[in-house]
């Protein structure tokens, strides 16, 4: 599985390669490795990394990754009830820089709809973001559909599609619909699709083994509901909240 989503690197770096500085190339590898694994330290160290080397000749062509992981921050951050107001203003003022084919402004303006955790957000914030969502299924299909093609990468497009299932009307789907997205697929998208529209709890145990420091797969995890409450079971779950109490000590969903 590793194999299949790491070849997705070379693509990506192989395809940005020629103006980026020889002494360089290695980083945006690790960058794009990271982005991949998709735990939030992850892509914070992506981001900085593209910031460092995102100069010169190598701006125009990192600019969109760049955009792309200050995107997914933000999404992440949603998903924790934090706070996205600085990652979303980052890639806003990026956008001038990315060429007009690249729907940039409409991938902020999807992001921008996805809404924050319910679990950390007070509940009448919760109510006055949902009146602000779109009043049918069809606009979200819509916005899925935009998605499957265009400009940005692919693992890109599809957490940004994934996202939107925890977007009402959109998740009112059956229980037991399947992953929209193959198996093999990166862990970045991998842990999107497991939230929405329905937790799946072997999915974000996957995810946490193959990449041990995605803290919030965990914490996600741990809100499986259960009616066998074992030592097994309160041991993981606070395990869980644990780490991500120690990640994020100001806060976070539980």
């Amino acid at each position: 599985m590793r194999g299949v989503w790491a070849a997705v690197v070379l693509v990506l770096v192989g395809c940005a390669s020629a103006p980026i500085r020889k002494a360089d190339q290695a980083s945006v590898m690790v960058a794009e490795t990271r982005v991949l694994e998709g735990c939030y330290d992850c892509l914070v160290e992506a981001r900085e990394i593209f910031e460092r080397v995102a100069v010169g000749r190598a701006r125009p062509i990192l600019a969109p990754r760049l955009f792309e992981v200050h995107l997914l921050i933000g999404l992440r951050e949603k998903e924790l009830a934090m706070d996205a107001a600085d990652a979303f203003a980052r890639a806003d003022a990026l956008i001038p820089e990315l060429p007009p084919t690249f729907a940039a402004a409409r991938y902020l303006e999807v992001a921008r709809l996805i809404p924050p955790d319910h679990v950390g957000t007070p509940r009448s914030t919760s109510t006055a973001l949902q009146r602000q969502l779109p009043p049918a299924a069809e606009m979200i299909v819509a916005f899925k559909k935009e998605l499957e093609s265009g400009e940005g990468s692919a693992p890109f497009r599809a957490y940004l599609s994934a996202s939107l299932d925890c977007v009402a009307p959109a998740n009112r789907r059956t229980a037991n619909a399947p992953p929209p997205f193959p198996a093999d697929a990166s862990p970045l998208v991998r842990y999107r699709a497991a939230l929405c529209p329905m937790l799946r709890p072997t999915a974000l145990e996957e995810v946490v083994a193959e990449v041990p420091s995605f803290v919030e797969a965990g914490l996600f995890r741990a809100r499986r509901p259960t009616l066998a409450v074992t030592a097994a079971y309160v041991k993981d779950l606070r395990t869980s909240l644990t780490a991500a109490r120690t990640r994020w000590p100001t806060g976070v969903a539980p």
